[in-house]
């Protein structure tokens, strides 16, 4: 099964992220040391959602009425430039 076959729809993805989001606020009341954040302003009718851990892996998602985008980086991926390069 392809990745973008395993995400759950649109609407389902939003709310999990900003559920995600709210939590991690909840639980680390330290912005500059969150994981997870969730922009309901982030540009004029879009959102986004965004996660890096710190150590090389991140992930945003915006959401707009034109559509959905994803980005994601692992840097420890066999398509990573610094992986590729240390080969």
């Amino acid at each position: 099964m392809m990745l973008l076959e395993a995400l759950p729809g649109i609407a389902t993805l939003r709310e999990r992220c900003h559920t995600l989001a709210v939590l991690e606020a909840i639980l680390n009341r330290e912005e500059e040391s969150r994981h997870y954040s969730f922009t309901s302003s982030w540009s004029d009718g879009e959102e986004m959602a965004s996660m890096d851990n710190g150590s090389g892996a991140t992930w945003s998602v915006v959401f707009s009425p034109a559509g959905t985008f994803l980005r994601k980086f692992d840097h420890e991926s066999s398509m990573s430039l610094a992986v590729l390069r240390a080969a």
